[in-house]
C-alpha cells in the first residue's frame, strides 16, 4: 500500500526535476542568444557565470534524479534509474541541442540574426 505523503513528495520532486531540466535548457538558449558567434573564442561578458550556473543545475539534476529513483524503486524496481538516465541524457545534451533548437526556432519566427526586423538589408 503507498503513502500518500510518499506519492507527493515525488510528485513534487519530479516537479522539480521538470524545473531543473527546463532551466538548463533556458540556459542553453540564453547562451545562444548571447554569444551566437563565440564557439570557442573569448568568453563574452558573463558567459562564464552562465555556464557555472549551468552546471550547478545539472548537477542538481542528477542528483535529484538519483534521490527520486531511490523513492521510486520502493514501488516498482523494473523503473530503477530511470530519472538518472534521463538527467544524463537530457542535461547533458542541453548544451548541444540548446544553440541548434535556438537555430532551429529562430528560423522559424524570424528572430536572430539576419531577420527582416534587425536592419540588415
Amino acid at each position: 500500500m503507498e503513502d500518500p505523503k510518499v506519492v507527493d513528495t515525488l510528485i513534487f520532486m519530479k516537479k522539480t526535476w521538470v524545473v531543473f531540466l527546463v532551466g538548463i535548457y533556458i540556459g542553453s538558449f540564453y547562451g545562444a542568444f548571447h554569444a551566437p558567434e563565440s564557439g570557442g573564442a573569448a568568453a563574452v561578458d558573463g558567459e562564464e557565470v552562465l555556464r557555472k550556473i549551468q552546471r550547478t543545475l545539472f548537477f542538481a539534476l542528477i542528483a535529484l534524479s538519483f534521490l527520486i529513483d531511490i523513492v521510486q524503486m520502493r514501488y516498482d524496481r523494473d523503473k530503477a534509474f530511470l530519472f538518472l538516465f534521463l538527467s544524463l541524457a537530457m542535461g547533458g545534451l542541453a548544451d548541444l541541442l540548446g544553440p541548434i533548437q535556438y537555430k532551429v526556432a529562430g528560423a522559424l519566427f524570424g528572430i536572430g540574426k539576419g531577420t527582416a526586423g534587425s536592419g540588415d538589408f
